[in-house]
This record gives C-alpha cells, sequence and structure tokens, in this order.
C-alpha cells in the first residue's frame, strides 16, 4: 500500500510539474500581435526544455533579481539571454549587459596580461555571449544590436561605480568572484533594471572561504523581490553523455 501511495504522489507531483511547465509555455510578455510578428522574425522563440528552466523564466520575469546555480549543460545562459533578448524587442529595457569574471582559473594573471588592445583582449571573453544569441538571433541581428551599443560586454572587475537603468544585466560565472564583489555586482542596478547571476559552484577556482554564488544562494533565500533557482544534474540538455560525465567527477551530486 505504501508503495502504491508514493507512486500516486510521485504521478501526482509530475502533472503539476507539467502543468507548470505548460503555463510558463503559454505565457509571453505582452505584445501587440503585429509586433509579435516582426519579433518572430527576428528572435527564435525557445520554449523551456525543463522544469527548472521554466522556474528561471518565471523568477526573471518576476524579480528584479534571480540567483540561478546549474551545472555546465542546463541551458542557464542561453535561458536567460533569450529573456533579455525578448525585454529589449520589446522596449522593456534598453540594454542587455554581459558581464563575467576575468580570472576564473587559478593560472590566470587577468585582463593586462592578455595581448592587444581593449577590444582585442576581451573579444576572448565574448565567446559564451556570442554562442548563446546565434541559437536564436540571426546574425545580421546580433552585430546591428553590439555595433548600437545594445548589447555589451563589460569584464566584472570593472563594474564598479557604474548605474545601471533600464538593463538587463547577466552576471554570468558568478562562483568566479568574492562575496565583497557579489555586493558591487548587486549595487549597480536600479529598480528599473533587472539582474540575473548565473555560476556552477563545482567550477569554482577561488582560494577562499565562500564565493559569491553559494553565499547568494543562502544570504538572499526570501529577500524581497529575489528569486532563487538550483538546477541539478537532472536539467542536463547539452548532450545525452554530459550527465554521466558531470556525475562521474561530483561524488555527491543534486538530484533531487
Amino acid at each position: 500500500m505504501a508503495a502504491k501511495s508514493n507512486r500516486t504522489r510521485r504521478r501526482r507531483s509530475d502533472k503539476r510539474q507539467l502543468f507548470e511547465v505548460e503555463q510558463i509555455r503559454s505565457q509571453d510578455l505582452t505584445v501587440s500581435q503585429d509586433r509579435q510578428d516582426r519579433l518572430a522574425s527576428q528572435i527564435i522563440r525557445l520554449q523551456p526544455k525543463t522544469l527548472n528552466q521554466a522556474r528561471l523564466i518565471k523568477s526573471i520575469r518576476a524579480n528584479h533579481v534571480t540567483v540561478a546555480s546549474a551545472p555546465a549543460g542546463c541551458g542557464k545562459t542561453l535561458v536567460a539571454l533569450h529573456e533579455a533578448a525578448w525585454m529589449l524587442e520589446k522596449g522593456a529595457i534598453d540594454q542587455i549587459l554581459y558581464t563575467k569574471p576575468i580570472i576564473n582559473f587559478r593560472e590566470q594573471n587577468g585582463l593586462g596580461f592578455l595581448p592587444g588592445d581593449l577590444d582585442e583582449k576581451v573579444l576572448p571573453l565574448l565567446a559564451p555571449l556570442l554562442d548563446n544569441l546565434e541559437v536564436f538571433m540571426k546574425p545580421g541581428k546580433i552585430r546591428y544590436l553590439l555595433d548600437k551599443g545594445k548589447i555589451k560586454y563589460q569584464p566584472m572587475e570593472h563594474i564598479r561605480g557604474r548605474s545601471l537603468r533600464h538593463t538587463f544585466m547577466i552576471a554570468d560565472e558568478f562562483q568566479g568572484i568574492s562575496v565583497h564583489g557579489a555586493i558591487t555586482v548587486i549595487s549597480r542596478i536600479e529598480e528599473s533594471s533587472k539582474l540575473v547571476m548565473l555560476g556552477d559552484s563545482k567550477q569554482c577556482d577561488l582560494l577562499l572561504p565562500a564565493n559569491a554564488l553559494d553565499d547568494a544562494l543562502t544570504r538572499l533565500k526570501g529577500a524581497q523581490s529575489v528569486g532563487i533557482v538550483e538546477f541539478t544534474s537532472n536539467d542536463i540538455v547539452r548532450n545525452a553523455f554530459l550527465k554521466d560525465v558531470l556525475m562521474r567527477y561530483d561524488p555527491h551530486p543534486r538530484n533531487n
């Protein structure tokens, strides 16, 4: 009887989760039909592949700040960028700012160590941004938005002192900065902006007692207008074998 009861509860839970995903899929930012048709020609409208992708979308739309922790291959950066691009095209924001730490490997020496002028130094750091934009946006559109300054990249170490209005900021690799660095990032945004902090604690190279991502997951839980989404290895969608490979590197994976 207990086993049957557990199976029934699992089925009900699965149905609730499927219903939640369908709600997210059916929702959209309020846009007129004419504008919807025009946006569709510019941006491929992606649908969430997992429940936590749907929760990430829901949190971004509902909150000023979202913290998302996820293993590699869960689509967290893609989902955040897609929501940002859709809001930009709708006119809900003026710009997308993608930022990440320069030094996220112990053997790296910072931006000044790289050859070339500033544009040449940051070009390799744009790769994750461009890789994800190319999934749902035409190359010509990407180039136009970059040239017009509607999509920008700035190293996280250089963001101090800015005041960001009507901006969708994506702070990637958030496990690569200190707790003090997190304060610098969070304090940049004004009420008209959104901030999505993304990362994977398993890829932290900081020689510190705590990193900004792990700290934010606990410190900001329950804070006003802050959403927390924690992906697990079950959310990996990049390819079929990645989940098994990554689990072999992690003796204590979070699967629930």
